[in-house]
């Protein structure tokens, strides 16, 4: 499930974890495979696809908050779901 909060897009369905350090919210997502031929081998091989962390800053602190709860409560409750 794809959602926004203050122009930021995610797919809830693939964060692993959401925190907060200083003044960045920061979300780590689950690892995804993907089928990819391998150049040399003409082979289809399964890699990890790049799922560096996201992270974004915040000037002020309740705005942080806010968005930290937001996402945090969205989050859970994809959890849930089947």
């Amino acid at each position: 499930m794809i959602m926004d909060y203050e122009g930021v897009a995610i797919d809830m369905s693939n964060v692993k974890a959401i925190r907060m350090n200083g003044m960045d919210l920061i979300f780590e997502f689950n690892t995804v495979l993907q089928y990819l031929e391998n150049p040399f081998s003409k082979q289809v091989e399964l890699h990890p696809v790049d799922n560096s962390p996201l992270v974004v800053s915040f000037k002020i602190s309740e705005h942080m908050t806010a968005a930290y709860s937001y996402w945090l409560e969205n989050w859970k409750e994809t959890q849930q779901q089947p």
